[in-house]
């Protein structure tokens, strides 16, 4: 989708305040006494400049609401890569936490005391059912 151009909307704002003078200019000449002979003409021209600016209203909401779906897009993009940053944060903590349970058991292997064995064991299997 098309970024919202600035200098595009400020156009089509500066056009719309003229249709607007313009169209103010108009009910003052249709409002003066005597009314203007050509009264229907300016009625007519009017209309006109109503569908010019709905038109014109229709155009930059458009381009203002594609601007903003761009960047609920990009913000939900975002959010995700948060959201898969920490999950691999989290994986890598228990890992972490296996890797040491694994490493308390090979050092009491290496110490030889069965105390130490079974109390490291014990910590393997427990840190190994919570990455489950």
């Amino acid at each position: 989708m098309p970024k919202v151009n600035e200098d595009f909307l400020a156009e089509k704002a500066n056009y719309a305040s003229k249709l607007i003078d313009t169209r103010n200019k108009i009910n003052e000449l249709l409002n003066s006494d005597p009314p203007p002979e050509n009264a229907d003409e300016l009625i007519h021209q009017r209309k006109g400049l109503a569908r010019e600016a709905q038109r014109i209203t229709n155009t930059v909401g458009i381009l203002i609401g594609q601007s903003a779906d761009e960047a609920v897009e990009g913000i939900q993009a975002s959010i995700k890569q948060v959201d898969d940053f920490i999950s691999r944060v989290q994986t890598a903590a228990q890992l972490l936490k296996g890797a040491t349970a694994i490493l308390g058991l090979a050092s009491a292997i290496a110490i030889g005391s069965a105390a130490g064995i079974v109390t490291a064991a014990v910590g393997c299997v427990t840190v190994l059912k919570e990455m489950d």
